[in-house]
């Protein structure tokens, strides 16, 4: 890969998950909400959280277009877009944004993310072999998904010419375009992974399935993969309402992970957010209101560590942390992202001694017994049982 990777997320989690796939074959990444940090060299990987998952399209549009100038500086490199694998946000209209910063450019969209259950056939996503619109997303509060249809989504949102090709027949295409990827299973990604690869003038966009497969072919010979730290003490807060977030903090408690009923005690093991506190406001207001609770547990109890589930409250408690800059470390489980917050940044009157450590998911996946399975692996390390 020549020069750097700029790669753009519509919210945090998503980011970081970007982040955690270029780490993990030895690429230094950053991931910040700010566009105007700089990366360590021209092999680092920036990824931007650009928070427009929930603006109306043409704001969307704006911020993705103002990031993008203020990150390229006339730089060389690649470029990639990390969409939703359950299609929400303003895809079509960011898409557009984006191939409009690079006259002539068409972008390859491959939507598929098969570990987590999410498949193309003929351009319909479908969720563990259901389309979209008739899976468990269709309830999603916020984003309720009404089209499995990639192509009807995307001709709703944006002007630019939209094709569905299997991936064993991708090519250049004859005009600027959205090519639409069908795909199945990890090998369909890897193909279509090194169709992009090999074209420098195409832009890459999709989950973070595909970042892992273009993350291998980028980073061949680059760098050491940093290792995974020792976690003794974590604070898990689930700000998500999808069933699958708030079905692991009840696995984690009947698993006898205890409840934190105060914040302001010496942190000592993992320990879970007392989902009945209560908190000012709804959507992001009350985000910013977990924001601002985390800030004091993080500040009086000292963890290790924070594992929270869902974008909007991963923000929320990163703008009352000041917003910091975060060293992605890697993957501790598929989707599942590790991320450091170097102790300089993070309130340094705390006199905290140490970096914070931040473990993120989107709301809507994860395997059954995920908390349980993550605080026995990264409590091993702390143990000295596993490197």
């Amino acid at each position: 890969m020549n020069g750097g990777l700029v790669a753009l997320a519509d919210d945090l989690t998503g980011a970081l998950e970007i982040g955690a796939q270029f780490a993990e074959h030895g690429r230094s990444a950053v991931v910040s909400t700010r566009p105007e940090v700089k990366t360590a060299g021209e092999s680092s990987v920036l990824v931007l959280d650009t928070e427009t998952r929930h603006a109306g399209p043409e704001k969307a549009a704006e911020i993705v277009r103002r990031y993008l100038s203020e990150a390229r500086l006339g730089q060389p490199g690649r470029f990639f877009k990390k969409t939703d694998s359950t299609l929400r946000g303003n895809i079509g209209s960011e898409l557009e944004a984006m191939a409009s910063m690079f006259d002539g450019m068409s972008i390859v969209y491959v939507p598929a993310y098969p570990q987590l259950g999410r498949t193309v056939r003929n351009g319909v996503l479908h969720v563990n072999g259901n389309p979209l619109h008739e899976s468990e997303f269709a309830q999603d509060r916020l984003n309720p998904a009404v089209l499995s249809s990639i192509p009807d989504l995307l001709a709703a949102q944006t002007r630019m010419l939209v094709r569905v090709t299997a991936v064993n027949e991708l090519k250049l295409p004859d005009r600027p375009c959205i090519l639409v990827c069908d795909g199945v299973c990890d090998e369909d990604i890897d193909m279509a992974a090194r169709f992009i690869s090999s074209h420098e003038t195409l832009i890459a966009a999709g989950p973070s399935a595909l970042a892992k497969e273009l993350a291998k072919v980028w980073s061949l010979g680059i760098g050491v993969r940093t290792t995974l730290p020792p976690l003794r003490s974590c604070l898990i807060i689930n700000g998500s309402l999808h069933p699958r977030s708030l079905a692991h903090y009840r696995e984690a408690k009947e698993a006898g992970i205890r409840v934190a009923t105060a914040l302001n005690s010496k942190a000592d093991d993992w320990v879970l957010w007392d989902a009945e506190m209560p908190v000012a406001g709804e959507g992001t207001v009350r985000c910013e209101s977990v924001g601002k609770l985390v800030r004091t547990a993080v500040e009086r109890g000292d963890p290790d560590a924070l594992l929270v589930f869902g974008g909007d409250t991963t923000y929320g408690i990163l703008q009352a942390l000041g917003e910091p800059t975060l060293f992605s470390i890697g993957e501790v489980a598929p989707g599942v992202a590790v991320s450091r917050i170097p102790v300089a940044d993070i309130y340094p009157q705390w006199g905290r001694s140490r970096d914070l450590y931040l473990i993120s998911k989107a709301g809507g996946f994860g395997e059954e017994g995920l908390v349980l399975y993550l605080k026995e692996r990264l409590q091993s390390i702390h143990q000295g049982i596993v490197q």
